[in-house]
């Protein structure tokens, strides 16, 4: 038991440049330092703290501040093995890994950030996660916390190396939800605030996502091949996909069961930005079935599709709001593209604009769209 202490300039050859705990050893932390330490091997990392497979760490309004993993994971901790790892009120900030999970690597099956818990300005120098990265928990609860401005920027493009997940990233199929969480601010070249890989289910409620930035694709959320996404009473506004698709999200073959892979209600998606790619708000590309309740869209920008790009799947609109979005080319509103079948009910498409075709939606050849009770209004094409 620890409380109110400090752990501050140590360093380890390997892991745990702090402290390191050991399998079976359980420690309880409260208004604890871990400022500047060191741990410097390839293999492991935990540049504050590493906790050993079996062992348990609570930690209760603890700071991990400046601390560094030179060679491996996990800047501020490194929870390996069926650790059970719990952090509330807890602040990690400035922590840096030279691989993934600037602030904290997780291969645990049991780990929680929870209760006001900030991550902030926490770098992966080469890897994923600029401020987590989980790589096969299957146990991870993130409730009422905050990422902001961590990164995850690395480019090799000789080997395809590409950061990816400026706040949270995650390499394989688990289940995770986001509860009362910011991101805000964070940086990657995949996925600006939150990457999900293949097999992955993401259920998010109450969330914001503001003002992520991806180079490539995904400003707010990259969702990769068979991810399931639920979202509900959430805001993406602000992001941006610099130079490819999905201002705010960008989901690509996801896996379609008989459920819907992605369901959304209640979301407003505003201000997003894929100006030198589609789908401002959303794209979302192959053999996916999407639902979109009681939705709205406002003033996003994409080359083609400025509220929405949809292609090569099958989507549902109910009570879905799409106004002031700009198409640079393309389809202000949404356009719908490829092998698509599109039903709209009880939906409107208003003062959307488009620089070539489609003010309010571009429907492209082979595209099936059905709508019933819908508004056009004042939405405008400007092409020769």
């Amino acid at each position: 038991v620890m409380d109110s202490s400090s752990l501050k300039l140590n360093r380890a050859g390997e892991s745990g440049g702090g402290m390191y705990v050991g399998s079976a050893v359980q420690v309880q932390g409260s208004n604890m330092l871990y400022s500047e330490n060191l741990a410097s091997g390839s293999e492991g990392g935990g540049g504050a703290v590493y906790a050993e497979d079996g062992s348990l760490v609570s930690s209760v309004g603890d700071l991990y501040e400046s601390n560094q993993a030179t060679q491996g994971s996990g800047g501020g901790l490194y929870v390996s093995g069926l650790a059970d790892v719990a952090c509330s009120s807890c602040v990690l900030k400035n922590n840096t890994a030279y691989l993934h999970g600037g602030a904290l690597y997780t291969e645990s099956w049991k780990v929680s950030l929870t209760d006001d818990s900030v991550v902030m300005n926490n770098v992966a120098e080469t890897g994923d996660g600029g401020g987590l990265y989980s790589s096969s928990s299957t146990n991870l609860t993130l409730a009422d916390v905050s990422f902001d401005q961590n990164q995850a920027v690395y480019v090799n493009a000789i080997d395809g190396a590409y950061g990816r997940g400026g706040a949270i990233a995650f390499s394989s199929a688990i289940e995770f939800s986001l509860e009362n969480v910011s991101i805000r601010k964070n940086k990657a070249i995949y996925g600006g605030g939150v990457y999900s890989p293949a097999d992955t289910t993401v259920v998010i409620r109450h969330t914001i996502m503001d003002s992520n930035v991806a180079s490539l694709s995904g400003g707010g959320l990259y969702a990769n091949a068979s991810s399931s996404l639920k979202a509900f009473d959430s805001i993406v506004r602000n992001n941006s996909a610099l130079s490819e698709n999905g201002g705010g999200v960008y989901m690509i073959t996801h896996r379609a069961n008989g459920n819907p892979s992605a369901l959304l209600s209640n979301l407003t998606f505003a201000d997003n930005r894929a100006t030198a790619g589609a789908g401002g708000g959303i794209y979302r590309s192959g053999g996916v079935y999407v639902n979109v309740w009681n939705s709205s869209f406002w003033s996003n920008t994409g080359s083609e599709g400025g509220g929405l790009y949809l292609a090569d799947g099958s989507s549902n609109f109910a009570n879905v709001s799409l106004i002031s979005n700009h198409g640079v080319l393309y389809g202000g509103g949404l356009k719908v593209s490829g092998d698509e079948s599109l039903v709209m009910d009880s939906s409107s498409l208003k003062l959307n604009r488009a620089g070539e075709s489609g003010g309010g939606m571009y429907v492209g050849s082979a595209v099936q769209v059905q709508g019933s009770n819908m508004l056009y209004s004042e939405n405008l094409a400007s092409g020769s």
